[in-house]
């Protein structure tokens, strides 16, 4: 039987000057640029070249590209990372998603509301729905790790 390894990355949290891009952002710590995709949310809130800015990354690795991807709060990422677990969600269309906030997609999931889905690029009815199934069940230990208050609902 093949064991089943756990990916790890060396990136994780980036903390420096952030520089505005047209859909990405630049963030320079320790002499490093490091090209960061954030939601519209935050790309919006940085106001200054030069910003000093945190965030939580997530590497995303395939043969051709390896992508990073930034949060405000580990609640984000996680979520992110839900997302992109569920086939057919890549992690322009998790980002976009996690992007409307983590209340949005919870009330959106315990609602079964696909128009928020729906309104997302590239997220059709049939995606729409599998995202709704699959996060479901996992929504319940997210917000077992009592993080925060994710839902007026909660």
């Amino acid at each position: 039987m093949f064991k089943k390894v756990e990916r790890k990355f060396m990136i994780a949290y980036l903390q420096g000057q952030a520089l505005i891009k047209k859909d990405h952002l630049v963030i320079l710590t320790g002499g490093v640029g490091y090209l960061v995709y954030v939601g519209n949310k935050l790309l919006n809130r940085v106001s200054l070249n030069g910003q000093e800015l945190a965030l939580y990354i997530y590497s995303h690795i395939k043969e051709d590209r390896f992508e990073l991807y930034g949060f405000q709060s580990e609640e984000e990422l996680e979520i992110f990372k839900m997302l992109l677990a569920i086939s057919g969600v890549g992690p322009k269309t998790a980002l976009a998603l996690a992007d409307a906030g983590i209340n949005q997609l919870i009330d959106a999931v315990q609602q079964a509301k696909l128009s928020f889905f729906t309104s997302v690029p590239r997220v059709g009815k049939k995606l729409a729905q599998k995202i709704i199934i699959e996060l479901k069940p996992k929504l319940g230990s997210f917000k077992d790790l009592n993080l925060k208050t994710l839902s007026p609902k909660a």
